[in-house]
């Protein structure tokens, strides 16, 4: 059996989820404007992949209470995810102020909202 970790969150725990949070947001983007899908399965897909190749390269646990944490770990990836895309959307694209109108042709852009 393998050691607890004694500290709950340590740093190189944070610069993983960091890194792969990253890294899921910039494939799906990327994903999404090359195969036109926009949907809500892709990050979710991306994560499991991320969440089930970490738990491959540690070794698959053999109990209840391991692929609770590998469903948890997934959720929580998922969720960081999509809360980047919006984040960076709305930054991208920030709501007009007032009642505008818009001009000229929509610009294709690498961020776009799930919702």
């Amino acid at each position: 059996m393998t050691a607890l970790p004694q500290e709950f969150m340590d740093p190189s725990s944070i610069t993983t989820f960091a890194g792969a949070t990253f890294a899921i947001t910039i494939i799906g983007g990327f994903l999404r404007r090359l195969t036109g899908i926009n949907h809500l399965f892709l990050p979710a897909a991306l994560a499991f992949i991320v969440c089930i190749g970490f738990a491959y390269d540690k070794g698959f646990p053999h109990d209840f209470v391991g692929w609770l944490v590998i469903f948890v770990n997934i959720c929580m990836l998922f969720f960081a995810v999509v809360g980047a895309n919006e984040t960076a959307s709305t930054i991208a694209h920030p709501p007009p102020a007032g009642r505008g109108k818009k001009h000229g042709a929509e610009a294709k852009n690498w961020f776009s909202s799930f919702f």
